[in-house]
């Protein structure tokens, strides 16, 4: 959280003012997850949705660079306008016939409020979840053709066999 900082005179020290609104690149809080999450579930109506990531949406440099130099300055008061709390939502949206559409959003989280809704094109693939790596891993150790191709290694007694996936994190943009 960032703090306020009222500025005195010499011969006075100076009082730090709490302000209770996160700073514009904090993480969101959980109560700004679940307000995005909450949006995005009343947008979709009585579809099911299975959530992948929500996270910040960062404001626009000139933003940040305007919030910075107020904080630099010493002049950041609860009246310094800030830039708005975004929340990017990547999810699926499951239909009755159990296909689904990657879909992303974006969260004005005051004022609970999708700006930015759009269904990722299917020749993009959404970075997979924990449960999807692990039915990964799982059905790559019981194929016969990594058994066939592990059988050539030379492993020692009771080594164990693992797939290490390297997500190199989700689309942009």
């Amino acid at each position: 959280m960032s703090g306020e900082v009222a500025m005195t005179s010499p011969d006075r020290p100076q009082v730090a003012i709490l302000d209770a609104r996160p700073h514009p690149l904090d993480q969101l809080t959980v109560n700004e997850t679940k307000v995005a999450r909450e949006t995005v579930l009343n947008a979709r109506g009585n579809s099911i949705i299975e959530f992948r990531a929500i996270a910040l949406e960062e404001p626009p440099k000139a933003e940040v660079l305007a919030f910075l130099d107020a904080e630099h300055s010493g002049s950041l008061s609860s009246k310094t306008e800030r830039p708005t709390r975004l929340a990017r939502v990547q999810y699926d949206v499951v239909h009755a016939d159990k296909s689904h559409e990657y879909t992303e959003s974006v969260v004005d989280i005051e004022a609970r409020w999708e700006t930015l809704h759009r269904v990722v094109d299917k020749m993009h693939q959404p970075s997979l979840t924990m449960d999807e790596f692990r039915v990964f891993q799982d059905a790559c150790v019981a194929s016969p053709l990594f058994k066939e191709a592990i059988a050539n290694f030379k492993l020692p007694e009771g080594f164990n066999i693992t797939i290490d996936p390297w997500p190199y994190g989700g689309p942009d943009p």
